[in-house]
């Protein structure tokens, strides 16, 4: 014979089978509760609001006293609880250890700030982090592996490479169909505007915290490579458990003096790093993609007809053209203003320069 647990056997299915009744609808049910569904229970409260019983306290913010159903309330309102549970979550993460944490970038800030670790003018950090989204030039990466690396593991810092496809999208087209990149378009009036960037958060720093995240880390110093002459592009962290660090500005290097220090150290320069397809690129850097790095412009020139084709009407460039059609036509421009600049006439001679 199966028995119940309890060992008495018709005690136990009497307990089972005994019924309850609603007290707001009257529904009878088997469950040891007073109401049968949680509207029964809020209509029935409402209805009878001197059955609660309530509990005097003293706000443990603002001092006002206060009435409440729980024993345990500390605080009058939310007004008084969110500051001081804000307090003491940063109280809490104020007594982690503090980690400090580099993020290269590849060009030329980044650098410098690697051959001041490598002269012990800036202490070594705990961990040096560069993500790799799969966009990034190839001769970013020679100059990453061939020169960075060597170099800071000569004193003990391993750069280590976060790739952001283990951690998030990298697609230039989100399933919203948001366009990443800082793509241009025709505005309202006709003129040359240009999109939101949304590349460098999605591809870069949401992979880095991940990555930061699953090393356990809950305080770091995170330092960035901004020179002084730039300091208007350096910003507060918006997270509790990060605080950004500016090496440069605080050692007031210009980016001048970081090429200049780089010299100085034996190493190459850096070339600037940014996508290949990067809309943010000048003319020179795209004909000079073009002209000495063909693998890098076929890239850009399928990067810009996946846009063309996907999103109508957004382009890498400002003149609104497909990127190949602008590099050559700026060409063109630019061997036209120089011919006509040659035969220009002396408006006080009368003298065609060019003539003999």
């Amino acid at each position: 014979m199966n028995r119940l647990p309890g060992g008495n056997v018709t005690a136990t299915i009497d307990k089972v089978c005994r019924m309850y009744k609603c007290k707001q609808c009257g529904k009878e049910f088997t469950r040891k509760k007073k109401f049968c569904s949680t509207p029964c229970s809020r209509t029935w409260w409402k209805e009878h609001p001197e059955q609660r019983k309530q509990y005097g306290h003293t706000c443990k913010a603002c001092g006002e006293p206060f009435t409440h159903k729980s024993k345990t309330r500390l605080y009058c309102s939310t007004k008084c609880s969110g500051p001081a549970g804000g307090k003491k979550r940063h109280d809490k993460i104020l007594a982690e250890t503090l980690k400090t944490v580099w993020s290269c970038g590849g060009g030329v800030d980044s650098t410098a700030i690697a051959v001041l670790i490598c002269q012990g003018k800036l202490p070594k950090p705990d961990y040096a982090i560069m993500t790799d989204h799969g966009y990034d030039p190839d001769y970013v990466w020679e100059y990453v592996y061939n020169i960075l690396m060597p170099n800071l593991q000569k004193v003990g810092v391993k750069l280590n490479i976060i790739e952001s496809k283990q951690y998030t999208n990298t697609t230039l087209i989100n399933s919203s169909g948001l366009l990443k990149i800082p793509a241009f378009y025709q505005d309202k009036e006709g003129k040359s505007a240009k999109g939101r960037t949304f590349c460098s958060t999605d591809w870069k720093l949401r992979p880095a915290l991940k990555w930061l995240r699953e090393q356990r880390l809950k305080r770091i110093s995170n330092w960035i490579g901004i020179a002084a002459d730039e300091s208007q592009r350096a910003r507060w962290s918006t997270l509790r458990w990060i605080i950004y660090e500016y090496p440069l500005i605080d050692l007031n290097l210009t980016r001048q003096d970081c090429i200049d220090l780089i010299k100085d150290a034996g190493w190459s320069l850096p070339e600037r790093s940014s996508c290949v397809f990067c809309p943010q690129k000048t003319l020179k850097e795209w004909q000079r993609i073009k002209e000495q790095f063909p693998d890098d412009w076929n890239r850009t020139i399928e990067a810009d007809e996946f846009i063309r084709n996907a999103k109508p009407g957004m382009f890498l460039n400002p003149k609104l053209l497909p990127i190949d059609n602008y590099v050559e036509l700026s060409n063109i421009e630019s061997r036209l203003q120089r011919k006509t600049k040659f035969y220009e006439c002396n408006p006080i001679s009368g003298h065609v320069c060019g003539e003999n």
